[in-house]
């Protein structure tokens, strides 16, 4: 609609230009408020019936100027009335009556509204503009690892199964994160760049941070490498400043926030094709085993799902590979149910 109204927009101001920049301007005004002396009305009429473009400005003019008096004393309207009739007459029409002229303001009314609304659009088009929301979406699929790059050269790495929604509005950078996500962001003083995982929000300085937001999980967590980033609750109130080498936990069943220290070579390594495990339970392990391998794990035996285990793996690796190497390093059995219209499942036991 923009494009459009834009358009029309235009092509109202080239006749308001047309019409101010004429030269004959002044004379027309003095011809109809019966101003002109013989020479230069003898002069006017001349010209109106030897240039047509000249004369269908004139018309132009003298419809704007008759609406533009309508509201004077009566007797004024019936001097300009006839003289109206008579310039009417001159340039090629027909001596109306009261009725016509009745008629002919409602359609110059129309035609002034017509102009305004150009004029009010020329003015708040750019406006509008500098509103504008752009939203993009982007989706990295199970098994995969994406890179975003914006238009200010920071990246964004998405992890499997991962979503980000971008929302530019007025200089502020609204980032929805459903999954998890590796930001390296420039600093920019003009604009703010939030991440928003539904329960609490990022505010980043300038910063390369990591961000794990997956809906499945019982907990949120984010960690600083470089810069600063504030967390802010839904209220846009901060409630912790975080520095490098550190990171906060939200528990979505106690609506807690823990701020502790972590590895920060840890957190960006699975940009890197990498799955690197210190400390983790074995049901640990598998929650983000079963997002890059798109299976389901059932850990029968509830002591082995606690053992914690550190190692690292190549996500190149496949999910049998993986069992294999578990199953020499701890002796644990395993079985792969195949299910061609779902997931398979892992039963480890």
């Amino acid at each position: 609609m923009c494009n459009r109204f834009s358009k029309t927009n235009n092509r109202i101001s080239l006749v308001v230009i047309t019409i101010v920049k004429n030269n004959s301007l002044n004379i027309i005004n003095k011809i109809l408020a019966n101003q002109a002396d013989q020479t230069e009305k003898e002069a006017f009429f001349k010209q109106l019936g030897e240039d047509a473009k000249f004369k269908e400005e004139s018309i132009g003019i003298q419809n704007l100027w008759h609406l533009s008096h309508i509201q004077n004393k009566q007797s004024s309207d019936i001097d300009k009335k006839l003289l109206f009739n008579e310039f009417w007459a001159k340039t090629g029409g027909k001596k109306v009556n009261n009725y016509w002229i009745g008629n002919f303001q409602k359609y110059a009314a129309v035609i002034l509204v017509a102009l305004f609304l150009g004029m009010a659009l020329q003015y708040f088009i750019p406006q509008l503009r500098q509103g504008k929301v752009e939203t993009y979406v982007y989706q990295s699929e199970k098994g995969s690892v994406s890179t975003v790059i914006l238009p200010d050269s920071s990246k964004v790495w998405l992890n499997s199964d991962s979503k980000l929604e971008l929302t530019n509005r007025k200089g502020l950078i609204t980032a929805k994160l459903s999954g998890e996500a590796y930001f390296d962001i420039k600093h920019d003083e003009n604009r703010e760049f939030v991440v928003d995982v539904g329960e609490f929000k990022i505010k980043d300085l300038g910063t390369k941070f990591n961000v794990k937001a997956y809906e499945c999980d019982n907990y949120y967590r984010a960690a600083l490498l470089e810069g600063d980033i504030d967390i802010l609750n839904t209220a846009n109130t901060t409630l912790a400043n975080i520095n490098p080498g550190q990171g906060v936990i939200y528990n979505k069943h106690t609506g807690k926030l823990k701020v502790s220290n972590i590895d920060t070579s840890i957190e960006s390594a699975w940009t890197e094709g990498k799955f690197v495990f210190v400390k983790k339970t074995l049901a640990q392990m598998c929650e983000d085993l079963e997002k890059w391998y798109n299976v389901d794990f059932n850990i029968q035996n509830k002591d082995l799902a606690n053992e914690q285990y550190t190692c690292v793996l190549k996500k190149t690796t496949t999910v049998e590979q993986m069992l294999k190497i578990l199953k020499v390093t701890s002796e644990v059995n395993y079985q792969i149910l195949s299910n061609e219209t779902g997931k398979d499942i892992v039963i480890i036991k």
